[in-house]
């Protein structure tokens, strides 16, 4: 199911000519809320298969965009321009009927399905006023059942007979308790890369965003290394990019990835880091046995990224219904590339045939990062030389905010990698009328190398500009004074070893040139502390 949340000051509507194949008897003919969240609702194929999960899920989610929003007046607009492939109007109607049961502690006005509507909305001025969803509902608890492959089997598992790491994953997969705020949220903004409100308002900072361009080029150029060519979606739509890439049997596998601020490119959010940059790769194969081999090489795609970043994981399979029957040794082969214990989710129905999500513990609470899905349900409208191809999809490193809080959160001390810190290496002047002239200098010198480097120039004491450089997460910072001028080497502070090294700038630069990865982002902040 498919949600765009509009925040109105108004909405208004009125309905006309019915079709008189669809009961439209639970909609009004016309009606008007003033300060309400008006929901279009996309009611897609296979939700009705499990139509109170689904539709309980996504009066959760709608009610926390109310209590975000403060109001508890809510029109709900049926709408199946929003997905391309939705439900029949019968399967429509009975979803959006428990839907609207969901919701009987609201105000709900609820436009007719099967009617030309037409309608006034005046939508509210602020960054949250919008807002897209997309409800992929768990299974229910009874449903679902866990296994674990060890060394070439599939058995069952308890939580004492698996690692402590896998036990955490399992808990929170079965429901378990965990903190209410996730736990990269917190020091994401503790560490200045983001701020997230109380009210669920969320923006990056100066530090966040160049941050977030670097990771975003990283994935980008890897998965351009991997064989995918990039694409563009120019406006709205969910028409598949496939459908716009001509290409034929002979071509297959085609790869392609695009870079997408839509939130429904997400399967689930925790709600309080929404993403802006969310690198998507899919690939178009012929049968399974190349779905299957395709799901290997982007699980092989992610494992290398999270490497990059320090991240260790814990992989979750998910199968649908038959399918360790059906095809074992695919299966089998997914599973067994991480060379460890892998837990597996069997679940009767699901919209794809396997899913593969990479958990990173973070204060004992798991982070879903990437995700790679094998669907087999094709792309609705394409037929390449009378077959059916499958499409395997990834978020290689899932939402780059989310990756980038997680990558501090999963740290004994919070630290980027130094290739992905915003800023590398940090000058401290001891006086600015007497020292400023020779950072400067440094900086040039460092700057021209494409490495990150400022000048902590604030009026305040050294010793305070020296816990911010900690505190912000510098790799590598020095003071400059006058033994620095008159010796021409540098007392550098090693943020993540905690000592101090004495070297020339020469030596220092070549250190960091080795370290950076420079990833051709021209990008930075400004030379000056103060000006930011």
């Amino acid at each position: 199911m498919r949600l765009l949340c509009v925040h109105a000051d108004e909405f208004g509507f009125e309905a006309r000519n019915p079709e008189p194949d669809i009961d439209t008897t639970n909609g009004e003919t016309e009606g008007n809320l003033e300060s309400a969240v008006v929901v279009f609702v996309a009611v897609e194929a296979g939700d009705s298969r499990r139509t109170e999960t689904t539709t309980r899920e996504t009066a959760r989610r709608i009610g926390d965009v109310t209590a975000q929003l403060n109001t508890d007046r809510i029109g709900v607009v049926p709408c199946r321009q929003l997905t391309d492939s939705p439900a029949g109007g019968e399967q429509v109607g009975a979803v959006l009927d428990r839907l609207t049961a969901h919701l009987d502690q609201f105000t709900v006005v609820r436009v007719p399905l099967g009617w030309d509507i037409a309608f006034d909305i005046q939508t509210k001025a602020h960054p949250h006023a919008v807002q897209q969803y997309r409800i992929v509902p768990t299974a229910d608890a009874a449903d679902r059942e866990w296994q674990c492959y060890s060394d070439g089997t599939f058995g069952g598992v308890e939580p004492d007979s698996v690692d402590p790491e896998t036990a955490t994953v399992l808990d929170w997969e079965r429901g378990g308790t965990t903190p209410d705020d996730p736990e990269y949220a917190t020091t994401g903004t503790e560490f200045g890369l983001f701020d997230v409100g109380d009210d669920g308002s969320a923006f990056l900072r100066p530090r966040g965003v160049l941050a977030r361009d670097l990771l975003e080029a990283h994935v980008s150029d890897s998965i351009a290394e991997y064989g995918a060519v990039p694409v563009e979606r120019l406006g709205t739509g969910d028409r598949s990019v496939f459908h716009h890439y001509s290409c034929s049997t002979a071509d297959l596998p085609v790869r392609l990835f695009e870079t997408t601020s839509d939130h429904r490119e997400l399967v689930d959010g925790d709600g309080l880091l929404p993403a802006s940059t969310v690198p998507a790769l899919s690939a178009l194969v012929a049968d399974l046995p190349g779905a299957f081999a395709e799901a290997c090489e982007q699980a092989a795609l992610v494992h290398r990224l999270l490497t990059s970043l320090h991240l260790s994981y814990e992989p979750v399979l998910r199968v649908r219904g038959d399918c360790l029957e059906t095809h074992g040794e695919q299966v089998t082969a997914l599973a067994a590339m991480f060379g460890r214990p892998v837990l597996v989710e069997r679940r009767p129905t699901a919209d794809w045939l396997v899913t593969l999500d990479f958990h990173t513990l973070a204060d004992g609470q798991p982070i879903t990062t990437p995700t790679v899905v094998i669907d087999d349900s094709g792309v609705e409208g394409l037929t390449l030389d009378a077959t059916d191809p499958i499409v395997v999809r990834s978020l290689p490193a899932g939402a780059i905010e989310r990756t980038l809080g997680a990558v501090l959160a999963a740290s004994d001390q919070p630290q980027l990698p130094v290739w992905l810190a915003p800023v590398q290496f940090r000058l401290v002047p001891i006086e600015l009328t007497d020292h400023l002239a020779y950072c400067e200098e440094l900086a040039e010198q460092f700057e021209t190398a494409a490495i990150r480097v400022d000048i902590d120039d604030r009026d305040i004491p050294v010793r305070d500009r020296l816990a911010a450089a900690g505190a912000e997460g510098v790799p590598y910072y020095t003071v400059i004074g006058a033994d620095e001028l008159d010796s021409d080497r540098l007392g550098v502070i090693d943020r993540n070893a905690g000592s101090e090294q004495d070297r020339t700038p020469a030596e220092l630069q070549a250190m960091l040139t080795g370290e950076s990865r420079e990833r051709g982002i021209a990008t930075r902040l400004p030379r000056y502390v103060s000006h930011y």
